[in-house]
């Protein structure tokens, strides 16, 4: 585990809310890594308000071999984020197609990897990074949804595109009346 003293404050990772499996997994590499921030990206900025939007081409994302705890994510500041590079142990959801969620079906709390999809089983990349990202634009954990502090396996969550919601809306400055636009991927 690393024992960097930038990972001392845990207010930004992203934690696992499971064990990790007992099967192998392989980690990701740059590329497929760099496939899923940009997906990520452009859901932001599909909603980010133009004088926001810049935030977003300052990101960097940096594999690292193992993060401290349960952590599988990590905003360390200044836009930069760590993954751990086998999501702690449990394997990583690549999605070949992040602009929609085949792979998932709609369950109470968000989306839930369809049984013996490529996502059953994986920790959801594309949710991490969309976390991660939330925290470069100072949102901070909640109790639900994309924002909130665990992942489990399986597990989709995206940005809350309801445009009644204030959680998002509030915390990026906007008032509660406004629109946003929805971006091209389908919940």
């Amino acid at each position: 585990k690393s024992d960097d003293p930038s990972l001392l404050n845990q207010a930004f990772a992203l934690s696992a809310d499971s064990s990790p499996g007992s099967g192998d997994v392989t980690a990701i590499n740059d590329a497929e890594m760099a496939t899923i921030a940009n997906a990520a990206i452009q859901q932001w900025s599909a909603t980010l308000p133009a004088d926001q939007k810049s935030v977003l081409s300052n990101l960097q994302f940096i594999l690292v071999t193992d993060l401290p705890g349960d952590a599988v994510a990590w905003n360390i500041g200044d836009g930069i984020t760590l993954v751990d590079m086998n999501a702690g142990g449990r394997g990583w959801f690549i999605d070949s197609t992040p602009w929609n969620s085949t792979e998932f079906r709609s369950s109470n709390d968000g989306l839930t990897a369809r049984p013996n999809s490529l996502a059953d089983g994986r920790i959801d990349l594309l949710t991490a990074l969309v976390h991660e990202i939330g925290h470069t634009l100072n949102l901070e954990h909640s109790d639900d949804g994309a924002m909130q502090a665990t992942i489990g396996t399986g597990e989709r969550y995206l940005i809350n595109w309801d445009t009644n919601s204030t959680d998002l809306r509030g915390a990026l400055g906007w008032s509660s009346t406004g629109t946003s636009q929805k971006p091209a991927f389908p919940e």
